[in-house]
């Protein structure tokens, strides 16, 4: 008797039904390998006429795309954020997106990406019993190696200047014994281990993608409350590494505060604040 793979679209749909009906109805894929659930959502895009009318309703392809669900076994181009390559192996984590088309579009794609981290941080608390830190703007670490990387991106129509949809997405490393070398020392996962149950991996993936789905229409001072006292940047001195000013070096800074468009704000030695967008920050010294 051939057995049944429990890390497959027919599982995921039945767990996730399951536990969360309102959720029965959103699509979903899955892929034993694929390049990037991310470079497949923005195929999937990119396809769609028109995701909303001209009275701001989601189209028919709107509608079919907002809220759907790819996940994959492994991902051979797993990619996160300024063109990194996120390594996703087989067995070993969670590799899914999620498109978000929201009513009105996205004005604060880092508001998002925040979201998601909380989302993420509770699925693993839930299912794994541990908490979970958040180092701006988009990764989890546990046992100070990073487990999780989120990369938001947006999808913008030219014709309306709005980015109208988001694709959220979400690489965990569950395992610990699969990386090697240098990325051993900054990259580790839940269980020191690189053979992980698919039931475990199953639970996780329907617990990350209801948290996603819900948390948008929670309120967003807490959910962002939330998201500061998860910080584990707060109160360290960082180092900052501009992105959108090309001429503008890495400076030393104090991480204060965490602000309501979840932008980090840092004070530089002359007592001057920053409020960043944008760019790279680490702990480590230059």
């Amino acid at each position: 008797m051939k057995c049944k793979n429990i890390f497959s679209a027919e599982s995921f749909k039945a767990e996730f039904s399951k536990a969360f009906p309102e959720f029965r109805e959103n699509p979903v894929e899955f892929f034993t390998e694929i390049d990037s659930t991310n470079s497949y959502a923005k195929r999937l895009l990119s396809k769609a006429k028109n995701l909303f009318d001209e009275n701001g309703n989601l189209t028919e392809d709107g509608k079919e795309l907002s809220g759907r669900i790819i996940f994959a076994e492994s991902q051979t181009s797993g990619r996160g954020r300024f063109g990194r390559t996120f390594v996703s192996p087989q067995k070993n984590g969670i590799y899914v997106s999620i498109i978000y088309v929201p009513e009105g579009g996205i004005s604060n794609p880092g508001k998002i990406t925040a979201f998601a981290s909380v989302a993420v941080k509770r699925a693993l608390k839930k299912v794994f019993q541990i908490d979970a830190k958040i180092k701006w703007i988009n990764d989890l670490y546990f046992n100070e190696k990073k487990i999780c990387g989120i990369l938001t991106e947006g999808i913008f129509n030219p014709q309306v200047k709005k980015i109208e949809a988001g694709i959220i997405g979400i690489g965990i490393n569950i395992g610990s014994g699969c990386f090697k070398g240098e990325l051993e020392k900054i990259a580790g996962g839940i269980i020191n281990s690189s053979k992980i149950d698919d039931s475990l991996r199953l639970s996780l993936l329907v617990q990350v993608c209801a948290n996603v789905l819900e948390i948008f229409s929670e309120d967003e001072s807490s959910v962002l409350s939330e998201y500061k006292s998860s910080s584990f940047l707060l109160g360290k001195k960082i180092t900052v590494f501009p992105i959108v000013l090309e001429n503008e070096k890495s400076y030393s800074a104090n991480a204060v505060d965490i602000d309501e468009n979840a932008s980090l704000i840092v004070e530089l030695d002359d007592g001057t604040k920053k409020a960043l967008t944008s760019g790279e920050v680490s702990v480590r010294a230059i």
